[in-house]
């Protein structure tokens, strides 16, 4: 039986007791065969299953980063281990090629998103304080994009958003 040398090490990530072995709250037989592999993944970074639209988009940033060719990420882990090189060492080698013209696009992408997210939420705590009800109580005039899982609100109450 594998013994720690340190048992101070703590995580908020997995409980293990006999018998029970547990992550962010979901036991073993909850999530084995009842969660997707972007649902798992999602629960281990964020602590939470994702809803349906967030597992969606979480799929497509996994699928996104499996290989697609010859580039410098995935030519590098190649290459590390043709050289023998763990796993785990050439995962990390192809993730450090990472940057402006490989995978960035995402990286920008989602700062794009996070800023509006930013946006709505300031803007629907500012209309919370002035009217007293959150926009997401308010008839609103939308415009979908349901391929993308997007809604742009077009006016609110009679005033265009800017």
């Amino acid at each position: 039986m594998l013994k720690l040398k340190n048992s101070d090490l703590r995580t908020s990530i997995t409980q293990v007791e006999r018998n029970m072995l547990k992550t962010q709250g979901f036991s073993q037989e909850e999530i084995i065969g009842n969660f997707s592999f972007p649902e798992m993944v999602y629960l281990l970074l964020k602590g939470e299953k994702p809803s349906g639209n967030h597992e969606k988009m979480f799929e497509a940033v996994l699928v996104s980063f499996c290989d697609h060719g010859i580039t410098p990420p995935s030519t590098i882990s190649k290459i590390m281990a043709s050289a023998g090189s763990p796993v785990n060492v050439c995962i990390a080698g192809g993730i450090l090629a990472f940057g402006e013209n490989h995978a960035g696009a995402i990286e920008n992408a989602m700062k794009i998103f996070q800023e509006g997210v930013k946006i709505s939420d300031a803007y629907n705590d500012l209309h919370q304080k002035l009217h007293g009800s959150s926009l997401r109580n308010i008839e609103t005039k939308v415009k979908r994009y349901p391929d993308l899982d997007i809604v742009i609100i077009q006016k609110i109450q009679g005033h265009e958003n800017s």
